[in-house]
């Protein structure tokens, strides 16, 4: 499986010294975010989506920056691919997505660094204008024209919102992204949803009232259906 090095993918180069590697594949479907995020049969089917069969891919973690959880090919590369981070729970809560529809291959998560260096922006901190996160000016894939941010939160029905993107490249900024997740995610715990009275699977302390805009991290970005981007938020404990 062959990714171009010129491409908006998030990469790491050269290889760091003596990174630990994970005893298998398996680990990251119980300690990342994305597993807090989609469950680990969720994790298991977009990772396998992103890396091919396990046996062609070394899956390393990074503890000297933050946790990181990187893929490269089982053939020498120069380049990995920053595919998930270990979610500390003394952080906060991840908010799961919930989501089902046809399974594509997706872009790599794109992953917001702070301007300080840390993992996630702030919700209130990202709907303002200007440089946003680290490495902000990189371009993130969309498919399409116009892309669309979608919030799956816990008791309500999908919030969907449109966001143009590059015409000519089909691409956006992962400021442009964090942007427009960051009002999303605003507008629904602001009220601007529609309950669904049928799931009675909220978690205590993620009700909608109850959680506020400047409790929320966003952490990074999913892409689960063409030109669809979900983002992966952590709830501070209050």
């Amino acid at each position: 499986m062959a990714y171009p090095q010129n491409s908006t993918f998030t990469l790491m180069s050269p290889i760091p010294p003596k990174p630990a590697m994970l005893p298998s594949m398996d680990e990251s479907l119980t300690t990342g975010y994305l597993a807090a995020a989609l469950g680990p049969a969720g994790t298991s089917d977009h990772l396998s989506l992103l890396v091919g069969p396990r046996t062609r891919v070394q899956l390393w973690q990074c503890h000297s920056l933050r946790g990181a959880v990187y893929v490269r090919e089982a053939s020498p590369a120069p380049y990995m691919y920053r595919v998930d981070h270990v979610a500390a729970p003394t952080r906060g809560r991840v908010v799961p997505i919930v989501w089902s529809g046809a399974r594509m291959r997706p872009e790599w998560p794109v992953w917001f660094d702070s301007m300080n260096g840390g993992l996630g922006v702030g919700v209130v901190e990202a709907m303002r204008r200007g440089p946003l996160s680290r490495h902000g000016e990189r371009l993130v894939r969309m498919f399409a024209d116009t892309s669309r941010v979608c919030i799956s939160w816990p008791g309500c029905q999908e919030y969907s919102k449109s966001f143009p993107a590059d015409r000519l490249h089909q691409t956006a900024t992962a400021d442009e992204l964090l942007y427009n997740l960051a009002w999303a995610v605003h507008a629904v715990l602001s009220g601007n949803v529609v309950y669904d009275h049928a799931r009675v699977d909220v978690p205590r302390g993620l009700e909608v009232g109850v959680v506020r805009p400047e409790d929320v991290t966003i952490v990074g970005a999913l892409n689960l259906a063409q030109g669809k981007w979900y983002p992966i938020l952590r709830v501070a404990h209050r």
